[in-house]
């Protein structure tokens, strides 16, 4: 397998499905996994992203540059997507399962798949003649140099780094990974595919400015990380001002495609919301990094800004892509790859309006509810991807088998044609119209419906958000988690904790069976962020040094388990136990707590 071919592959195609499962699956699971939101991101951009960019940089590189790759078994794509798969598992297991040793194997597989493909795509441009837009092809080789650093330092974050060291890695490998890897990718890959999907012409003096904004890019990315890596705030600054300046010449190109054809397509429209999430998070993140008092700070509007840019960038995007270049992939005729294109296309402005507007919702500041329910909403509409995935695959099949049968029906009937005479192929009216019209022919009026009906859902899931109550919400879950079939005592225990040097302090909190137990975090940590995320599925948000925030836990009945879910805090030691004795007792007449100084008065028993 030497690129990507015409049919059905299941080393190109399956892995990225099952990538976009597994991270469908942690999103509705989140609640009893560790570290979800960092398992949500790492298996969309590590294990979906990164595989379908090394499958497609290859396939677009060997488009380009008209030269088949170097020969040999290693330089097949197989044993890259091999290795990089394998190595991504290994990394998810190892942070889940707090095994540093075996993230930092997985992380090293990710680095060598990576470099040898950078390492390939170097020699087959050297080996290839001059070409119109074979210098986009260097985009894929800036974008995988990035990733083998980024990955590096990930690996070094799992192990944990005390202190602003910590914050400032975390900095640099964001740029290095999201800004460099996926960045640099896609936007070597929109200068030739933005066009073909919108179906115009590329416009020759865009594209070449576009080809030039790559060392703008790159310089933009290598000072974001090195001034994240040395302590040098304003180098940041500066790299992000630059990364910007290249975004725009890359975009310039962009727009002029949109003034010639406007995107009418699922593939066209997800792409565009892409690269505006793209833009919407560019600017965030460079007026952080303006007004930001400390690395910490600046650190957590990456934490902020990261799921922005998982979902409403790198999802969209990659989303849109697969969307057009599957079906072109399979092959089998113009019929047949455009009866998979309809199949994808199949409630386009619905998908995408409750995508965007669900994402919209959930970076305003408002409640847990009612960002759990856009959530839920944009969740959904993501996973008809994959419906669709295998509606597409079926839709492309029975084509196949038709234009097969109607070719034979009329091979048949066909007159035997005089000698010396070449007779007309014949052609039938049905395969005529299959070829002639486009997959996109659904009326305005269709999709101005599809899109109010997808912004009716929108806010439909922001009414339910607004009529829960957050907090007796998961306080109700918790409880009945804990309490099992325990009677209340009617006592409240109140307990204060302190998060600070990777402990809890007190790091045991002991209650009787059937109390009321209320626990308030602060983190008195002078750099780092803390949560305290207990076995039921209850927890706290992130809280930035100085923050305090209360959980109710609700009636226990049973021990619990509670830690920090910060990457490599919990493998520190930042955990807490809940103990809980005896058997419920009657209360003393005053309802007080049986730990001084943490009480409050509680309901007595009828």
């Amino acid at each position: 397998m030497s690129a990507p071919r015409r049919g059905f592959n299941p080393l190109r195609d399956v892995p990225p499905v099952v990538w976009l499962a597994a991270t469908v699956v942690v999103a509705a699971a989140h609640t009893v996994l560790p570290v979800p939101r960092w398992l949500m991101i790492h298996l969309l951009l590590l294990g979906a992203v990164s595989h379908s960019i090394v499958v497609w940089s290859q396939h677009f590189a060997d488009a380009l540059l008209r030269t088949a790759p170097p020969r040999g078994f290693v330089s097949h794509i197989g044993p890259r997507l091999w290795v990089l798969n394998a190595s991504v598992v290994l990394v998810v297991l190892g942070v889940a399962a707090d095994r540093w040793a075996l993230t930092v194997v997985g992380a090293t597989g990710v680095i060598v798949a990576v470099a040898t493909h950078a390492v390939l795509l170097m020699r087959q441009i050297r080996r290839s003649l001059p070409a119109r837009f074979s210098a986009t092809v260097r985009f894929y080789v800036a974008a995988a140099a990035c990733l083998t650093v980024g990955a590096g330092i990930g690996a070094a974050l799992a192990r944990d780094i005390p202190g602003p060291v910590h914050e400032r890695l975390h900095v640099a490998h964001v740029a290095l990974n999201v800004l460099g890897w996926v960045g640099l990718t896609v936007f070597g890959t929109l200068i030739t595919l933005w066009p073909t999907v919108l179906g115009t012409r590329i416009d020759q003096a865009s594209a070449v400015m576009a080809i030039r904004a790559l060392p703008v890019l790159v310089t933009g990315v290598g000072l974001v990380a090195l001034g994240a890596a040395v302590d040098q705030r304003w180098w940041v600054v500066a790299g992000f001002a630059i990364y910007i300046a290249g975004v725009v010449m890359v975009g310039r190109g962009l727009v002029n495609a949109v003034r010639t054809r406007p995107p009418i397509t699922y593939a066209a429209m997800s792409i565009a919301s892409g690269v505006l999430w793209w833009v919407a998070c560019l600017v965030i993140l460079i007026h952080s990094s303006v007004t930001s008092l400390s690395w910490q700070e600046l650190a957590t509007t990456f934490d902020f800004v990261a799921p922005l840019l998982a979902a409403g960038f790198a999802a969209q995007l990659l989303l849109g892509a697969l969307s057009y270049l599957i079906p072109t992939a399979l092959g089998g005729g113009p019929a047949s790859s455009r009866a998979a294109h309809r199949a994808f296309d199949r409630g386009a402005h619905l998908r995408i309006v409750v995508i965007n507007a669900g994402l919209i919702v959930y970076a305003l500041p408002v409640s847990g509810a009612v960002r759990a329910a856009s959530s839920v909403t944009v969740l959904a509409a993501f996973a008809a991807f994959l419906v669709l995935l295998g509606h597409a695959t079926t839709e492309w099949g029975r084509s196949r088998r038709r234009a097969a049968a109607e070719a034979a029906v009329e091979a048949a009937a066909e007159p035997t044609a005089e000698v010396g005479v070449e007779s007309a192929p014949q052609v039938s009216p049905a395969v005529v119209a299959a070829n002639a019209a486009p997959w996109h022919t659904r009326p305005r009026g269709q999709r101005v419906g599809l899109a109010a009906a997808g912004l009716s859902i929108a806010l439909l899931s922001v009414a339910i958000g607004v009529a829960l109550n957050p907090a007796p919400t998961v306080t109700s879950a918790a409880a009945n988690v804990l309490a099992g079939e325990v009677v209340p005592t009617g006592r409240t225990v109140e307990v204060h904790v302190t998060a600070s040097n990777m402990r809890f302090t007190p790091n045991v909190i002991e209650a009787d069976a059937g109390d009321h137990l209320i626990i308030t975090l602060e983190n008195t940590d002078p750099t780092t962020v803390h949560d305290l995320v207990l076995d039921s599925g209850a927890g706290t948000e992130r809280l930035a040094p100085g923050e305090t925030e209360t959980l109710d836990v609700g009636v226990v009945g049973r021990d619990a388990a509670g830690w920090c879910s910060v990457l490599g805090h919990r493998a520190m030691g930042m955990t807490l136990s809940i103990v809980v004795s005896g058997s419920p007792a009657t209360p003393p007449p005053d309802g007080t707590s049986k730990m001084p100084g943490m009480a409050m008065p509680g309901p007595q028993p009828g």
